[in-house]
């Protein structure tokens, strides 16, 4: 595994975050407590 391919994982886990950040706000938004919203969006992340 190159330093390349290592970057690139590194970037597509960071907007991988990035977007269960954005799920886990609308969830805590729309009344759901944060351990499960959060536990939402990581199972929806387990999905992809």
């Amino acid at each position: 595994m190159g330093l390349d391919h290592v970057r690139s994982e590194i970037d597509h886990m960071r907007v991988q975050v990035g977007r269960q950040r954005r799920e886990i706000l609308q969830l805590q938004r729309a009344g759901i407590a944060t351990a499960a919203a959060e536990l939402l969006a990581w199972q929806d992340a387990g999905e992809d």
